[in-house]
């Protein structure tokens, strides 16, 4: 009987790690992705020094919080989203803004395959 209760602590306490990880990656995923979005914007109606600002903010928050995503999600998940975070990043210093628009797309889209193989699906179990 210890052992089933044993267990059976040791499965919830799996399912709520689970919970939180997966709401934890997919909201930041969603922050990651508006900011990227407000950067495209700003962007598209030269507005630099504001697309500079919110490239500042990006990459902060992409430094503070890589490390938690490479335990949530793995390392191999992070390596592209990252390099193409720190492109946009150094572009917009270069104010290279021709490139800066295909760096914010090519990093949603890294973002958006993170949310869709982090959440719990059918597909996923399998």
């Amino acid at each position: 009987m210890k052992r089933l209760i044993v267990s059976f602590a040791v499965l919830s306490l799996l399912f709520v790690y689970n919970y939180y990880s997966e709401k934890y990656v997919l909201d930041y995923c969603s922050y990651l992705d508006s900011t990227l979005e407000r950067c495209a914007d700003e962007l598209k109606e030269k507005k630099y020094s504001s697309a500079e600002n919110t490239a500042d903010e990006l990459m902060k928050s992409w430094e503070k919080n890589d490390i938690i995503l490479s335990v949530f999600i793995g390392d191999s998940s992070v390596v592209e989203p990252e390099k193409s975070i720190i492109s946009l990043y150094g572009s917009i210093g270069d104010k290279n803004y021709s490139y800066c628009l295909l760096a914010v797309r090519e990093c949603q889209g890294y973002i958006h395959e993170i949310c869709e193989s982090t959440q719990t699906n059918f597909a996923n179990i399998l």
